[in-house]
């Protein structure tokens, strides 16, 4: 039994179709007949995800070719465009000038390397996600799971030191004042 049969019976089972009453398994048929559809009408999908995944995993996946790298390069563009005119229109020339244009263009490169590097990301995700079944947890959720679990044991530790420091107040103030 191969996938699209798997799914047409798990269909059929979920909304009754146990074949009994009148005629013996026809919304089992159906739920079948439409799994099989389905499961043909995304192959092209699914072969195009392995490539991918398969890119990826092999250092051969570019994503500036990327369509969504595309979108977001024009939109990048565009800013720098509007910010390049707004230094040029504003600041002197001179060294001012150009400080503010390398400093834009340094932006500019790091906007589109980011660019590029959350689409390789959510690339990642994806496969995880299709190779497990499971949703994927990023790279960012878990740098700001320990971003958060640092920050609780920093007060924490201030909380103890605050309270060292206290206890010790007191006892030099109970020293100090015999």
């Amino acid at each position: 039994m191969g996938t699209p049969d798997v799914i047409g019976a798990q269909i059929g089972a979920a909304t009754g179709g146990s074949g009994g009453g009148g005629g013996g398994g026809g919304s089992k048929k159906k739920a079948r007949k439409q799994a099989n559809q389905l499961f043909q009408m995304t192959q092209p999908l699914r072969e195009s995800f392995v490539d991918e995944f398969s890119n990826l995993m092999s250092g051969e996946f570019d994503p500036s070719a990327s369509p969504i790298f595309r979108t977001g390069k024009d939109i990048t563009e565009q800013q720098f465009d509007v910010a390049r005119q707004n230094v040029l229109g504003t600041t002197p020339r001179g060294g001012q000038l150009v400080d503010a244009l390398t400093g834009l263009e340094a932006d500019r490169a790091t906007a589109l390397g980011g660019i590029g590097a959350d689409i390789t990301q959510d690339q990642m995700n994806k496969a995880f996600s299709f190779a497990t079944g499971a949703p994927a947890i990023t790279i960012p959720s878990m740098a700001n799971l320990a971003g958060q679990q640092a920050q609780a044991q920093a007060i924490e530790q201030a909380g103890k030191y605050q309270a060292l420091g206290q206890t010790a107040g007191g006892a030099g103030f109970m020293l100090g004042s015999k």
